[in-house]
């Protein structure tokens, strides 16, 4: 078998290795193809019979994790993270493909594609993020001067004071979703073991520090991407506090292909906007960003979101790679 996967391997032109699964179920570099060892400057020799953590110094007990995920789970898996490649960090992206013989997987085979742009796309972030956040400043003193001319003379400025505090409004909201959409967007990747409950606790004492929602979460101890989990909760509870009733439920379920689903429903009718984000995958003009960019972050992550319609008001779903521990194993 080890043989046919190097033979497929070094017929591609991309970056390609396979990964031998040890009896204890350890993944180790058995082959690199040409370009894989031309995208990482490493000789055929340095990696055959090392593990992740050998070869990628402190970035390699993240990629071992992908690695061992896995091998545990039996199914395709896609990752991104960054490497250190002819000594400059790069964005690769990896695709995971288990091989099972008698019910055990006993080689991973990978393809990478590199992206030397995410460092673009990275400032790119932080410079919406901090033009968000400068354009604030402007906006409180529109606000107070509106305020002030309505103060003065409130019969003859009233609609144009209402007029002006609605532009103000729509404005902040908008800077609100592109900070979110950052937010989304530049999340980064690590797996670890983490409560559902301790999530949303902290999404909670942001979105609603004086604890005016009923909140109920069905806890669950998660193994998965929990900066992603966490970006995704909150946008999901964020909108849930601005469109729904005070009731919101959260909860957690494994699905197939190794993916943990999670959930947040309210007794709110799912909006135009929402609908078309989740279902069809497209934004509608003037808002959104923040929705939009978790769907993005979702769907790179290798997971989906849906929108499950109840009688008694709307859940909706993302996934990402993932599974549900009990508590003696997470400890």
């Amino acid at each position: 078998m080890l043989d046919q996967l190097k033979c497929c391997v070094d017929a591609l032109t991309v970056p390609a290795f396979v990964l031998r699964v040890s009896e204890d179920g350890t993944p180790i570099y058995a082959h690199f193809n040409a370009a894989a060892c031309a995208a990482s400057g490493l000789r055929l020799r340095d990696v055959i019979g090392r593990t992740a953590q050998d070869i990628w110094g402190p970035w390699g007990d993240q990629t071992f994790s992908w690695h061992q995920a896995a091998v545990a789970s039996g199914q395709p898996t896609e990752y991104y993270l960054k490497l250190p490649l002819h000594g400059r960090e790069t964005q690769v992206r990896t695709r995971l493909i288990p091989t099972v013989e008698d019910g055990r997987v006993t080689h991973l085979l990978a393809t990478c594609e590199v992206s030397p742009r995410q460092g673009m796309t990275t400032a790119v972030q932080q410079f919406m993020a901090l033009a968000a956040h400068d354009l604030r400043t402007p906006l409180r003193n529109i606000r107070a001067i509106v305020d002030l001319m309505a103060a003065s003379h409130p019969e003859e400025t009233e609609e144009l004071s209402r007029m002006g505090f609605d532009v103000i409004d729509g404005a902040d909201t908008l800077l609100d979703e592109i900070v979110s959409y950052c937010r989304a967007t530049g999340a980064v990747r690590e797996v670890a073991t983490f409560s559902l409950g301790e999530l949303v606790a902290a999404a909670r004492r942001v979105i609603d520090p004086k604890g005016r929602q009923a909140i109920t979460v069905q806890d669950a101890v998660l193994v998965g991407d929990r900066p992603a989990t966490q970006v995704a909760l909150r946008n999901l509870i964020d909108n849930a506090v601005k469109y729904g009733d005070r009731r919101i439920s959260v909860r957690a379920a494994a699905i197939e292909g190794g993916q943990v689903e999670v959930g947040v429903w309210n007794r709110g009718v799912a909006s135009g906007d929402l609908a078309d984000l989740v279902d069809k995958g497209c934004m509608r003009a003037g808002g959104g960003f923040g929705l939009w960019g978790v769907t993005r972050l979702v769907a790179d992550r290798g997971g989906s979101m849906r929108l499950v319609r109840h009688l008694a008001g709307t859940e909706v779903c993302f996934s990402l790679p993932g599974k549900l521990v009990s508590a003696s194993e997470a400890a």
